[in-house]
């Protein structure tokens, strides 16, 4: 995806954009390369979503009804989307331009949001991943951007638990990370079916919700939880895990895929694999796509790879670093004790970092 540059956001955000932020605003505005989202909540315990400049500047901040996780961004949609974090059940379409109001929409009340979207390639379709929770089977919402976000159908994610979802180059095929777990609300976040989980990657058609490929993980890797994805410049998909067996394993936590070819592992040094903590919070690809960060705040760290062939470029320590996205000015990483590129803010990051698309 491109990234919204400053002089492309300004022409579409138009003079009043600027002249309803705040003094501080428009100046953090003008100093920013690249302009990103994410969720967050502040010292007084309230939720919200801000627009950021990749400098770690605050541009402007809403408060949102309940803990949002994820943002989806399109270049075609005239909104942006934060998704509560499951087991929630509302999203919250945002123009970043601040030009329209909020939308709020809901699930249905026999599903819960997973906590992430994508948009069609048009623009027009929101497909969200969901949880139908009384017969433990992951779902794909869609959802009609040009009618209020009204929800118009579904499709089943062919598996339990998913979580992440990309659209792939084509605009066809719908990448979900089903993550094997199942929940259910009455349970809150409690994880029911840690001995018989089943991870996996599906490819699935966004025109019928045919499955395209099934990627299953061995036996011996089913407590290896598939959650956050990218896609390379080469069309590999990146895939980052959350391992539910015993913490002493070192399992691969780093998976990559290419369509109509097989699951892969990406073997790193076994050094490595513990300073991820056995845990990645969050997995992006280089806006050049030929670099990779994983992060961990359970490691507190942030591990660049080559997107060809998947050794360590570098590693980095950050507490509680697991927000990334890939900027003008090079990675941005935010972290939940509220740090955004070494800036120390005033309000704690959620998981993810997102660039702005309108």
């Amino acid at each position: 995806m491109m990234e919204l540059d400053r002089r492309q956001f300004c022409l579409a955000a138009g003079v009043s954009f600027l002249t309803a932020l705040s003094a501080n605003g428009r100046e953090r505005f003008e100093n920013a390369d690249s302009l990103l989202a994410s969720a967050y909540r502040d010292k007084s315990g309230n939720y919200g979503i801000a627009l950021l400049g990749d400098r770690g500047d605050i541009i402007w901040q809403e408060i949102l009804p309940g803990r949002g996780h994820a943002i989806a961004a399109s270049l075609r949609a005239p909104y942006s989307v934060v998704f509560a974090r499951r087991p929630g059940n509302f999203a919250v379409a945002f123009d970043p331009t601040r030009q329209k109001g909020q939308q709020l929409f809901h699930c249905p009340p026999d599903r819960h949001f997973y906590g992430h979207g994508e948009f069609s390639s048009d623009g027009n379709l929101l497909f969200a991943t969901e949880n139908d929770f009384e017969n433990a089977v992951g779902i794909i919402g869609i959802y009609d951007v040009r009618d209020g976000f009204s929800r118009i159908g579904e499709f089943k994610s062919h598996g339990i638990g998913p979580h992440d979802v990309k659209l792939m180059d084509d605009g066809i095929t719908l990448c979900v990370a089903n993550g094997g777990i199942e929940t259910h609300p009455d349970f809150g976040r409690a994880k029911l079916n840690i001995a018989t989980m089943q991870p996996s990657i599906a490819l699935i058609d966004v025109r019928d919700g045919s499955l395209i490929e099934l990627h299953t993980l061995p036996s011996e890797l089913h407590q290896l939880s598939t959650r956050h994805m990218d896609i390379a410049d080469d069309g590999q998909v990146w895939i980052g895990c959350q391992y539910e067996g015993p913490r002493v394993d070192l399992p691969p936590l780093i998976l990559k895929l290419q369509k109509g070819a097989n699951l892969s592992q990406v073997e790193l040094p076994d050094s490595t694999t513990r300073r991820l903590a056995n845990y990645v919070g969050s997995i992006c690809a280089s806006q050049d796509r030929n670099s990779i960060m994983v992060t961990s705040p359970k490691g507190n760290s942030a591990i660049t790879l080559d997107a060809i062939s998947g050794s360590v470029i570098s590693i980095s320590e950050q507490h509680g670093v697991c927000g990334v996205a890939s900027s003008q000015s090079g990675w941005a990483l935010s972290s939940m004790n509220g740090e955004l590129n070494g800036k120390t803010t005033s309000l704690y990051w959620d998981n993810h970092l997102t660039n702005v698309q309108i």
